[in-house]
């Protein structure tokens, strides 16, 4: 079960956020391969603070226009109101660099190269700032009690409740990609449809099937709706 929330000729600005979403990842791994003495020749090797400035500017401006399209925000506003987002915008600035490698090919093959393996929480951090002092005080936003992880729209581990390590997988939930591109959200098929009432655990395996985070009850129908 899905559902359309706008027409295509409205999408302009959800196609210009995603192509900011995928210009910050790409900007920040050039960075921090710069940074490390390695850069990739895929990308422009003079990226520095100046172009990572820039390109987060860009997701702002983009991300605002695209919750304006519809009155209240649509599922953007209400992702933007599940965030908490703060005035220095970071919150969104984290989710997107989560983003990127699920919106561009090219941004997920240069993600692997810097970390030599899937995305961790230590090379999220890394893309968002190259100073050490600014990592550990982001590393609160991966935080178990943080909006990111409580409200299942990034997955950390295999334990919900563990704290982080620099080495510690993350992945970004597959919902979230399809509110950015504007897609009809892909929704858990009624219980009806499902024969008998699961319990909690087989419940929790046909999300798993679906491609869902593990959200708590209503907080799908949040983005969704």
């Amino acid at each position: 079960m899905t559902r359309a929330w706008l027409a295509p000729s409205q999408q302009a600005e959800y196609h210009r956020l995603c192509g900011a979403i995928v210009a910050l990842g790409r900007t920040a791994v050039a960075r921090l391969s710069q940074r490390d003495g390695d850069p990739l020749a895929f990308y422009d090797r003079g990226a520095g603070a100046s172009e990572f400035t820039a390109a987060a500017g860009e997701l702002r401006q983009a991300w605002l226009a695209a919750e304006a399209v519809v009155p209240g925000g649509g599922p953007l506003g209400r992702l933007s109101t599940m965030l908490r987002i703060s005035d220095s915008f970071v919150e969104p600035t984290l989710l997107a660099l989560a983003a990127a490698p699920g919106l561009a090919r090219a941004v997920a093959r240069s993600y692997a190269t810097a970390e030599r393996g899937p995305l961790t929480a230590g090379l999220l951090l890394e893309l968002a700032t190259t100073v050490e002092a600014n990592r550990f005080g982001l590393a609160s936003l991966l935080h178990p009690d943080s909006a990111l992880r409580r409200r299942g729209l990034v997955t950390v581990g295999g334990d919900p409740h563990a704290a982080i390590a620099a080495t510690t997988p993350i992945e970004l939930a597959p919902v979230v990609l399809a509110v950015l591109r504007c897609e009809p959200v892909p929704l858990p098929a009624a219980v009806d449809e499902l024969a008998a009432v699961p319990t909690a655990t087989s419940a929790a395996a046909m999300l798993e099937a679906l491609g869902l985070a593990p959200l708590r009850p209503g907080e799908l129908a949040t983005i969704a709706d």
